[in-house]
């Protein structure tokens, strides 16, 4: 990723993600024990896009 995402930036972002891809749930969208490349693979599974394109988007907000 080319920003460092830690859990206090996932918090005010999340809501941003969930309004562009309204499908992810408020469960979804905890931050989990791991990398924020694995919490980007299970939300790019859900919405059904690859994880790198996720992490574009993720890394624009």
């Amino acid at each position: 990723m080319s920003k460092a995402i830690d859990i206090n930036y996932w918090n005010n972002i999340k809501y941003e993600v969930k309004l562009m891809y309204p499908i992810l749930t408020d469960s979804d969208l905890l931050w989990r024990d791991g990398s924020m490349q694995d919490l980007l693979k299970e939300l790019s599974t859900r919405i059904g896009i690859s994880w790198k394109d996720l992490e574009k988007v993720v890394n624009k907000l």
